[in-house]
């Protein structure tokens, strides 16, 4: 169980020319305008952005909970990360387990907020409710396989919202109503319309 629905579903990445786009808010501004753009296309029903895709792999870290004891133990658990925008669950047709998903206004100042999978929850939470602590967890997800598929264990995955910190480089994930590679054309065109010198790739 891969934990999301394949079917339906591009997959892409696009990088804004440093030269363009040196500033995080300018590379948010970009998102944002090619994300609306992709959500306009016809045969498009949801699209979202995120720092990797699933099975993609991902960064991680140490995790670390308030108020409780920093472990130095080599079993310190670690954490993989991703930085997802609005959207993403819904465009991977996920429903969260407890809570919300993230919205539109997350990672503003005063919205630093988090989403953790189901498989983080029963790692740091297991006896607690995980609802609420610093970086304040506000849903819980299901386990999506963040890594190679044939890992006998998903990752523990925290979703962090985007806008906290827009990546150099980003997937975009779309959702279709008919056969995805079809709309490979118009999503390109899309693109070029925002930016003809910002190339998508990993299609």
């Amino acid at each position: 169980d891969l934990g999301f629905g394949t079917n339906h579903l591009l997959t892409l990445r696009t990088q804004p020319v440093e030269s363009k786009y040196p500033k995080p808010e300018q590379r948010q501004i970009f998102y944002d305008s090619l994300l609306a753009r992709l959500r306009a296309l016809p045969g498009v029903t949801q699209a979202a952005m995120a720092s990797t895709v699933p099975l993609g792999g991902s960064g991680s870290f140490l995790s670390e909970i308030e108020g409780r004891p920093v472990s130095t133990a080599p079993t310190r658990p670690r954490v993989s990360v991703v930085d997802a925008g609005p959207g993403y669950f819904e465009t991977l047709g996920v429903q969260p387990l407890r809570g919300r998903v993230i919205r539109e206004t997350d990672g503003a100042p005063g919205a630093e907020v988090i989403v953790i999978n189901q498989r983080l929850a029963s790692e740091l939470f297991a006896n607690e409710d995980p609802l609420g602590p610093w970086l304040t967890v506000v849903g819980v997800s299901p386990t999506i396989r963040q890594g190679e598929v044939q890992a006998l264990e998903p990752p523990a995955v925290l979703y962090r919202p985007s806008r906290l910190n827009p990546p150099t480089g980003t997937a975009m994930l779309v959702r279709t109503s008919g056969d995805p590679a079809a709309m490979i054309g118009a999503v390109r065109e899309a693109a070029k319309a925002l930016d003809p010198d910002q190339p998508l790739f990993g299609v």
